[in-house]
């Protein structure tokens, strides 16, 4: 029961070695091996000398400043049998580790999410979102209960039989991925706020109309004559149109008025 620990980071200096320290906080009595996979060129030499010397991790260059690049790089340079992500702004309860793989290991699954406590600028407040019915594959089509992946644990097993990320997607990777992975696993949810997602806010322009039409036009081309295509067709455009609204990016919403 070995855990390789996957850190994306595009140069969050401040934050990155708060995320590695609540890894190396973990209470288990299992190895673990922490990757951090960054952009090398937005990370000062002084921040890699002090990765480096910090014996339990692996530090690994990726030339694409894109996160799910990071993880599959980060996946193909680990050793152990259970994968999990921490993005270098989030934190895990010292206690994360333990508690959902053990439960993993009890209920037979290869895939498992835990609860976050929202840290906002504003408040912080538990959050967890549950399939309403014991329909697995049919729900995940019609909504992303899952989230983003710093509460994900999968085995390395089940990343390589759903055929991993599509890095060809410049955006809903990991949607499009737990739809591949719940064709082969259930679901073990704990409902505990394991992970401190840390909540940012901003008023921005996004320039990623194009990128988010293309990944949308791709996953409904991957999945077209799906039985729950139309569930997923919906459930893409809701999260088109929430994209659009945290962005400010009037095109996106337009576009989810399409779909």
């Amino acid at each position: 029961m070995n855990v390789s620990v996957i850190i994306p980071s595009n140069g969050n200096r401040e934050s990155v070695f708060k995320s590695i320290k609540s890894v190396r906080d973990q209470v288990f009595n299992f190895k673990v091996e922490i990757i951090v996979v960054i952009n090398g060129d937005l990370f000062e030499k002084l921040i890699i000398k002090k990765l480096n010397e910090l014996s339990i991790i692996k530090v690994i260059y990726c030339d694409i400043p894109n996160g799910n690049a990071a993880r599959d790089l980060g996946i193909q340079n680990s050793k152990y049998d259970y994968i999990c992500f921490l993005d270098d702004d989030d934190l895990w309860r010292s206690d994360k580790l333990k508690v959902q793989i053990n439960q993993m290991q009890l209920d037979n699954n290869f895939f498992s999410y835990t609860g976050r406590l929202i840290d906002s600028p504003y408040k912080k407040y538990y959050s967890i979102s549950k399939p309403y019915e014991n329909q697995l594959n049919k729900e995940i089509f019609e909504r992303n209960f899952i989230g983003g992946f710093s509460s994900v644990c999968i085995t390395k097993d089940l990343y390589k039989k759903s055929d991993g990320l599509d890095l060809s997607l410049g955006c809903f990777q990991d949607y499009d991925f737990y739809l591949r992975c719940l064709d082969h696993s259930g679901v073990t949810i704990i409902d505990e706020p394991l992970v401190i997602y840390s909540q940012h806010f901003g008023l921005k322009i996004s320039n990623n109309y194009k990128v988010n039409k293309l990944s949308v036009q791709q996953i409904l081309d991957k999945y077209k004559g799906h039985v729950y295509f139309k569930s997923l067709k919906k459930s893409l455009k809701k999260m088109v149109l929430r994209k659009g609204i945290k962005y400010l990016n009037l095109k996106m919403v337009i576009f989810s008025q399409t779909l």
